[in-house]
């Protein structure tokens, strides 16, 4: 992000623990720390939004380039979510909405629910998508929200989805997301209607919740609005 500090991981080959290594970031030179002859890392500096050239050197004279370079980016932020919970056995699909969105190629969009993070997609600069995991433990609990746009698959710790490999440019966290029992229903008043519609329906049961305008009703297959939430039950 624009606010510089990131660890970037660099890798190559005949990499030597030089005083003068270093990595270019356009115009600015910041230290490389050599940990092997084929890795590196350095910290990004601040720098307005643009993509930049990027180079390496083991004597701050002579540099290779990426192809590819380097983008800064404007911090990203959230401003809401929706649904904002889910059963604790996950699997919905959480809208998040907020501004400077973009993907990465083969770098993931990531969306932490508490301290389980899994991959997300990014729809417009203004909506990222991404499907919850199961309730971490597996019980009615409350969580935060965040969202990163480096995050990446973690090939090395065992049951973790993804992490955030090249640091912490997380978003701003948001909650409570709720994860809930999954809700019953006894009866519903009425249980028949005219063909055109347009009746209101009450439904009796236990583990109801107001999460949003997104709750619906299912009949047949046709979903109706749920128009309010007076209780649990």
């Amino acid at each position: 992000a624009t606010y510089g500090g990131l660890t970037v991981q660099v890798t190559g080959r005949n990499f030597f623990a030089y005083p003068e290594a270093s990595c270019k970031f356009g115009n600015v030179a910041v230290f490389l720390a050599v940990t092997s002859p084929t890795t590196g890392t350095c910290v990004t500096p601040a720098h307005a939004a643009a993509q930049v050239t990027f180079e390496v050197s083991m004597n701050s004279e002579d540099y290779i380039s990426l192809p590819t370079g380097f983008v800064f980016y404007s911090p990203v932020t959230m401003s809401k979510y929706l649904p904002r919970g889910v059963p604790i056995a996950g699997g919905s699909i959480v809208t998040v909405s907020g501004t400077n969105f973009r993907a990465f190629g083969a770098i993931s969009t990531v969306c932490r629910f508490g301290s389980h993070v899994v991959k997300g997609t990014v729809v417009s600069t203004s909506t990222i998508a991404c499907r919850a995991p199961p309730a971490v433990p597996f019980a009615v609990r409350n969580v935060t929200l965040a969202v990163s746009l480096i995050g990446a698959p973690d090939p090395i710790t065992p049951g973790s989805l993804f992490h955030n490999v090249y640091g912490q440019e997380w978003s701003n966290v948001m909650g409570p997301f709720d994860y809930y029992a999954t809700p019953s229903v006894y009866v519903v008043v009425p249980w028949s209607g005219l063909p055109l519609g347009g009746a209101r329906v009450t439904v009796l049961g236990d583990g109801f919740r107001d999460l949003g305008p997104v709750g619906k009703c299912s009949f047949g297959g046709a979903f109706g609005a749920v128009t309010g939430i007076n209780s649990a039950t």
